[in-house]
């Protein structure tokens, strides 16, 4: 009895890509915005009674719809480096970091027409113009790195993985369950936090004179 030996044809084996690293522009710029997303949940964790005033208990309304701005805040700047970092595009991160900087113009502008020249922070004074020109270096720097010719030519470029694709709710649930998380985490903070002190004279003080 003779056998058949068929022959089945090679399939040529296609070359891996080697994988890139992505510019130093970049990394910086993802580096920065982990940075100042982390620098904004602890400001949030612990500067919420400095922001609403000492012994203030603000509406319900007030604290909701400044820790929600707050934690979406922060995905947002999270996300934006992400997007850079994986190839994706720099359209978020010079959405956030643009509006960064309105929001800067615009409280530093109507603080100086209020006639508020100074703050105070961790308990030194400090005038208003030198504390917006510093907090508009974090976005300028975004910008400057974010949207360098090596920056644009790794969103350009870059090869990313083929995934099987998910539905789109998935990454709306996601992104609704991490500001709720966040907003949790700020609003129960703010709850428990230690009351300011009264200033009432003690109770126990005897007038000694007669």
């Amino acid at each position: 009895m003779s056998s058949t030996v068929v022959a089945l044809p090679r399939v040529p084996r296609t070359p891996t890509a080697a994988r890139v690293r992505p510019p130093a522009a970049v990394l910086g710029t993802g580096a920065l915005c982990v940075a100042e997303a982390l620098a904004l949940l602890a400001l949030g964790l612990t500067s919420l009674d400095a922001l609403w005033g000492d012994g203030l208990r603000p509406p319900g309304a007030l604290v909701a719809g400044t820790l929600l701005g707050l934690a979406a805040w922060v995905v947002l700047v999270a996300a934006g480096g992400a997007t850079l970092v994986d190839g994706a595009g720099h359209r978020l991160l010079v959405a956030v970091s643009v509006g960064e900087l309105v929001v800067l113009a615009v409280l530093a502008v109507g603080g100086a027409s209020g006639g508020v020249h100074r703050v105070e922070l961790a308990g030194h004074v400090v005038a208003l113009s030198a504390v917006a020109v510093t907090a508009a270096v974090v976005p300028l720097g975004k910008l400057l790195l974010g949207t360098t010719p090596s920056a644009g030519a790794w969103t350009a470029t870059t090869r990313r993985p083929v995934r099987a694709p998910r539905p789109p709710v998935t990454h709306r649930r996601a992104r609704a369950a991490t500001l709720l998380v966040i907003a949790a985490v700020l609003t129960a903070v703010a709850v428990t936090g230690h009351p300011a002190p009264t200033g009432t004279a003690p109770t126990n003080a005897v007038d000694s004179a007669h």
